[in-house]
């Protein structure tokens, strides 16, 4: 079979280890080169190197390319000089976990790079690691919280929960433990034990009614970051969502840095109080290292089914957000200019001292400052902020902003109101953004994640004949449409799709199959 480009790269390589069929791919990310000189043709040529900066397969999925290698035997991968083409022979689904050999003594450490995180492989190991003829055990070393892939914690809960509530395999089937946390701007790396068992054949399933929502859950890492900000986080993102749900859980996972030896994990949790002097150099080093936050939210509905959605912020990130809404922010300070010019003095009389206690007759003029805010469409000031932040100045704060003639000076006021903005606009607008996602997650109520589709797709493709699966979504990917396309071709699966109206402007996709009957010929008995 051959196809052309990189798109799709892991189910291909996934679907050509189930069926054992040989795959050719060309034209990896390749540069069109143009044989004129004149200058349109150099406009274009200037336009492919923007398209492609590398040509051929990236890192990455070269990596992915040495751990199919490294669990298989007989796979014969061939990759020209440019890197642009790819032939791929599968070989036998081994494993490495087998009971002649104790796991102690196995190499089961694998780096997977900077350029993608650990979620990456994961997924790809979720596809085909089920039909191996014996359990994979991996200790994975890369990033594990990123903005472009889920996070590792992200994948772990809705995976696990999909193989034991879904597919009713046992709780020991998948177990996936971080051990450290490592983000892409530093080189520290993240930790990761990996464990996925086999089975003989998958049964039917039909999730196309995940009922209502019944509780939000949420996990939070903050490491070596303000507290302050973990809690506004959480506080903005409570504060959205229970305007729909009242059963919300967040819990606070303390930094841990835990190591695996000997088939064994052992802890060390990271405490400020309980450094020594003579490890003070270290933590103060590793700190530098890792700046991050990393926020999952789950939500949990009444039949099993789950919706998750995730971020990821370190210290370049989070300064990339203040200086967004800053940006905003004033733009929009330029509609002051058309107001009266009482209530641009009003704000005139807000200065950056702190409040003087004993002068609270101040107070109800602060009230009347709040009403002029929000006429002036400032909607992101906050009345704490205000009240503990600025004060009332004095007449001669009023006559520094007026000109010759008695007219307020609209440079000085821009300036003045710009520094009106607070920190407390990003804890806001993120939490508002969290709590977006997981909404639109919820929205329409499907029957899984929109990031993992992919999921139950395959393996209703590969299960028994016996019955039809079922599964319902609100809205169908491209990623998605393409697994139905390459299922196709492998195994010539048709899958039934209905558009189901729920209203007049609302509806959903119903997604009917019956599987191949695919067995797990790698193990012959159990």
């Amino acid at each position: 079979m051959e196809f052309e480009g990189s798109n799709y790269f892991r189910f291909r390589l996934a679907l050509s280890l189930i069926s054992g069929k040989i795959i050719t791919i060309k034209n990896i990310r390749k540069k069109k080169k143009s044989n004129h000189g004149n200058e349109y043709s150099h406009k274009n040529d200037h336009k492919d190197e923007g398209l492609y900066e590398h040509e051929g397969l990236y890192e990455y999925e070269a990596k992915l390319l040495k751990l199919i290698d490294k669990l298989c035997d007989d796979t014969i991968i061939t990759i020209n000089e440019s890197g642009t083409e790819l032939y791929f022979k599968p070989g036998f689904l081994i494993g490495n976990v087998k009971e002649e050999v104790r796991i102690s003594d196995l190499n089961i450490s694998f780096n997977c790079g900077k350029e993608r995180s650990i979620t990456y492989f994961i997924e790809f190991l979720l596809m085909v690691i089920p039909f191996f003829k014996n359990p994979v055990k991996l200790l994975l070393k890369g990033i594990t919280d990123d903005n472009l892939d889920r996070t590792v914690c992200t994948c772990k809960i809705i995976s696990e929960h999909f193989f034991k509530n879904v597919l009713k395999f046992d709780n020991d089937f998948l177990s996936i433990n971080i051990l450290k946390r490592g983000i892409k701007s530093n080189d520290l790396n993240g930790e990761v034990l990996f464990f996925m068992n086999n089975i003989k054949t998958i049964n039917p399933f039909d999730i196309s009614d995940a009922g209502l929502v019944q509780k939000i859950t949420g996990s939070i890492i903050c490491n070596n970051m303000s507290l302050v900000f973990q809690n506004k986080l959480m506080n903005f993102t409570k504060k959205y969502l229970y305007n729909f749900i009242p059963y919300i859980n967040f819990e606070i996972e303390k930094p841990k840095n835990r190591k695996y030896s000997n088939g064994k994990i052992t802890n060390h949790t990271i405490s400020n109080n309980s450094i020594s002097n003579s490890s003070k150099i270290n933590s103060s080093t590793h700190q530098e290292e890792s700046h991050f936050i990393s926020f999952s939210l789950f939500a949990h509905t009444k039949n099993n089914c789950i919706y998750g959605t995730d971020i990821c912020l370190d210290t370049n990130m989070l300064n990339h957000v203040n200086d967004m809404i800053q940006t905003t922010n004033a733009s929009n300070i330029n509609s002051f200019m058309h107001f009266k010019p009482e209530q641009i003095r009003m704000n005139e009389t807000m200065s950056l001292h702190n409040e003087n206690k004993n002068e609270q007759k101040q107070r109800n003029e602060n009230i009347k400052y709040k009403k002029s805010v929000q006429e002036l469409n400032i909607k992101n000031v906050y009345d704490n902020d205000i009240n503990e932040s600025y004060s009332l100045s004095s007449e001669k704060n009023i006559e520094g902003v007026k000109t010759n003639n008695g007219n307020v000076n609209n440079n000085d006021l821009l300036n003045k109101t710009h520094n009106i903005l607070h920190k407390a606009d990003i804890y806001e607008r993120l939490g508002f953004f969290l709590a977006l996602n997981i909404l639109n997650e919820i929205k329409g109520l499907p029957s899984v994640d929109t990031n993992y589709q992919w999921l139950p797709i395959l393996y209703m493709a590969l299960a028994n004949d016996i019955a039809v699966s079922t599964i319902c979504l609100k809205t169908l990917t491209p990623y998605s449409i393409a697994l139905i396309r390459l299922l196709r071709d492998f195994f010539n699966v048709v899958f039934d799709i209905k558009k189901v109206e729920i209203s007049q402007i609302d509806y959903s996709y119903t997604i009917k199959c019956v599987g191949i009957n695919y067995g797990n010929f790698s193990k012959k008995t159990f």
